[in-house]
């Protein structure tokens, strides 16, 4: 799985499709787009394997504190850097399938 600090770099090199998938270029699209697609770990994003991380996580104020007795307060949310980077990868991904699409 790709790492949530990945670049999203890449997708700017990628020559956009105006050939849509369809039963007359399966062939194509099994030789030339599906190796492209895995080579970049992005699979699990077109066949919905790659679910939505949570959005937010639990962190115990004091956490990790190297102070003997501290006071652990209330629970903390944060923000899940794993749900920040699959969104904006959902979004590019979105973007470069609809881009060359819309009239």
């Amino acid at each position: 799985m790709a790492a949530p600090n990945q670049h999203l770099s890449f997708l700017s090199s990628m020559v956009p499709l105006a050939l849509k998938l369809d039963h007359t270029n399966i062939a194509f699209w099994c030789t030339q787009i599906l190796p492209t697609v895995c080579a970049h770990d992005l699979e699990g994003f077109l066949l919905s394997t790659r679910l939505c991380p949570e959005q937010y996580f639990m962190v115990q104020e004091g956490e990790g504190s190297s102070q003997p007795g501290s006071v652990v307060s209330q629970p903390i949310q944060c923000l899940s850097p794993k749900y920040m980077f699959w969104i904006r990868m959902d979004q590019a991904l979105i973007h470069a399938s609809t881009c060359c699409s819309l009239h």
